[in-house]
């Protein structure tokens, strides 16, 4: 067995004992930026066919309706069948989704319905694949590196976050729309040749034979288990409650417009802050999982589960009190790096008390909170603000996922008990 790595930096050991996570995390890395450059792609063409912000919109609820649909059938699925079957199934099918972007790009006049098509089939298989993925993880690794591979499995997700967009702006500057999807056709085609080198994965024993009785017995294991229903329900408040997204433009151009850094007079308008804003919790969550060594070898990973995830709630607080553009993105810097510490324990956490047969099926159910709590908080953010200034829907949201979060800690006693995931 390979010793951990020391100090706070990230722990790389399962890259450099498991041929097969090393697949998967390149595959999924390729995967992410690919995504990246997509959301942004798709996100311009639809603007300049509709000049309206409200198609944008509903591409996006065209990904995550079906999306939510596809996790909760690929959670069963990933329970019942080989997972590297399942996973290189769905994103081989994916390249067909890419090439039809493609194809609808090239034409004279490039037609917004297939946009739609396209990006409701993309987010089926996205549902599909996911839980398959995050279930493979445990036959990938030994138990002990669930924590070090699930921050590197962050950084990939944060890196691409951070280079899939940035690296869409310059390829549509540069070279235009075509040469985008491109880039994410070149990325589909990858990701199933990476992952169909992996070893066959299984799925465990004692599947129920119907979906709705799959289903059942993944919602008793979850109601009933001392831990792991608590850390699903300790995710809810922050990210219902803490999810400010959709405040940024207005923030942005109401409260921090025309500020200037402390060592610079130049001002700086409401755009340049937005991108700020937008950035900075996934540079939080980039740097902090970079020293996340100390999430595989911590004795009290539930103690620090519940301390992380308050942190992601403070740093949502200190966004609203902010009052200089500066201390607005050291606050979401702060959230980021909260809520990429707490999902890494979580992650650990969970695989490491869910039997294999159940893997695919509750984390699916994870998945769907992540998918579907904060989108629903950034709707609800975006009503109360045509109500309170924007800062105090902030300040106010943040005190309720605070709140929600030392209520379920004080019924659930047991989960900051919680000793070294393996």
């Amino acid at each position: 067995m390979t010793a951990p790595a020391s100090g706070l930096l990230l722990d790389v050991t399962p890259l450099r004992t498991s041929r097969d996570f090393r697949l998967l995390f390149a595959a999924r890395t390729i995967s992410i930026v690919s995504i990246g450059v997509i959301s942004v792609a798709v996100g311009w063409q639809v603007f300049e066919i509709t000049g309206s912000s409200w198609h944008v919109g509903l591409v996006n609820l065209c990904l995550a309706v079906p999306m939510t649909m596809g996790l909760m059938v690929g959670g069963v699925m990933a329970d019942r069948f080989d997972r590297r079957r399942l996973i290189v199934s769905s994103r081989s099918v994916y390249v067909l989704v890419a090439a039809l972007f493609l194809i609808n790009t090239l034409l004279p006049q490039p037609q917004l319905w297939i946009i739609y098509l396209a990006s409701t089939i993309a987010g089926a298989i996205n549902g599909i694949s996911a839980p398959a993925l995050m279930a493979a993880m445990p036959s990938l690794v030994q138990r002990a590196q669930l924590a070090a591979a699930g921050a590197l499995i962050t950084v990939s997700s944060q890196a691409g976050a951070m280079l899939g967009p940035s690296l869409a702006g310059i390829t549509i500057g540069a070279w235009g729309l075509t040469a985008c999807y491109v880039i994410v056709a070149v990325g589909a085609i990858l990701t199933p040749l990476l992952l169909s080198r992996m070893q066959p994965l299984p799925a465990g024993p004692g599947v129920p034979l119907g979906p709705i009785a799959a289903a059942r017995e993944s919602w008793h294991f979850t109601r009933t288990h001392h831990v792991v229903g608590a850390l699903l329900l300790l995710e809810i408040p922050v990210a219902l409650f803490a999810s400010p997204g959709s405040l940024f433009p207005e923030l942005a151009s109401s409260r921090f417009a025309g500020a200037s850094l402390p060592w610079s007079s130049r001002l700086m308008d409401g755009a340049i802050v937005a991108g700020w804003l937008y950035s900075a919790p996934a540079a939080g969550a980039f740097l902090s999982s970079l020293l996340s060594g100390w999430t595989g070898r911590t004795r009290d990973a539930g103690a620090m589960l519940v301390l992380t995830t308050v942190l992601w709630a403070v740093g949502t607080i200190g966004l609203g009190v902010a009052s200089t553009a500066l201390a607005a993105v050291i606050a979401l810097t702060v959230a980021g790096a909260g809520r990429a510490l707490s999902e890494i324990l979580r992650r650990a956490l969970l695989q490491s008390h869910t039997p294999d047969g159940l893997q695919g099926r509750v984390g699916s159910l994870w998945l769907i909170q992540a998918v579907v709590l904060p989108s629903l908080g950034m709707a609800l953010a975006g009503a109360a603000a045509q109500w309170l200034p924007p800062h105090r829907v902030v300040t106010v949201s943040g005190c309720l996922a605070l709140i929600g979060t030392v209520v379920i800690v004080l019924a659930f006693p047991a989960l900051r008990r919680e000793g070294q995931p393996s």
